[in-house]
């Protein structure tokens, strides 16, 4: 009568602290360099974009403030790269993209570079340099960047990557295959 049972459970929890990833070179397809004429430079006083260019089956902007922007505001020209469709970039996904950004010198082909790579991603698709060149180096008719009122701004993506974040389907996964 004065039965009685004990049962017990031992319960682990395990944190899952691994993060599975695919990394895809995105491979070297047509041309990566995009050519932009801006004409009446001097005349600009706010930001301008360039037309629309496609590179690798995306849609880019280059992005020109001619007097400066954030940091650079009033002492550098600054210069931006923008992702127009960042549709796919959604849930774990990103795009990595070592780009040359440059402003050509028309005279001795001595152009102002500047190379960085940047992780593109649903929430930010504009990526660049706030103090890309100082306004007394570009206005120096000696540097030949500006050919009149025209500069030449070029943009080269060297290297182009997809990450895409598996952690959140391996887990899916791995609970869809325990027993009940």
């Amino acid at each position: 009568m004065n039965n009685s049972c004990t049962i017990g459970a031992e319960v682990y929890v395990i944190k899952n602290t691994a993060t599975v990833a695919r990394l895809s070179l995105i491979e070297r397809g047509t041309l990566r360099t995009y050519t932009w004429p801006v004409y009446n430079y001097t005349e600009l006083s706010d930001d301008v974009y360039s037309p629309s260019f496609r590179i690798e089956g995306r849609s880019w902007k280059l992005c020109l403030y001619p007097k400066g922007n954030l940091t650079g505001k009033d002492r550098y020209l600054s210069l931006y790269l923008y992702l127009e469709e960042p549709v796919d970039l959604t849930r774990g996904r990103k795009l990595y993209v070592e780009c040359t950004l440059s402003i050509r010198d028309q005279i001795s082909g001595n152009d102002h570079k500047k190379t960085v790579g940047f992780w593109f991603n649903s929430n930010g698709c504009s990526r660049g340099f706030d103090q890309f060149l100082p306004l007394t180096e570009l206005n120096n008719p000696n540097n030949g960047y500006r050919h009149g009122e025209t500069l030449f701004i070029e943009a080269n993506l060297n290297e182009m990557f997809t990450l895409r974040d598996l952690s959140r389907w391996l887990m899916i996964e791995i609970h869809q295959l325990r027993p009940i």
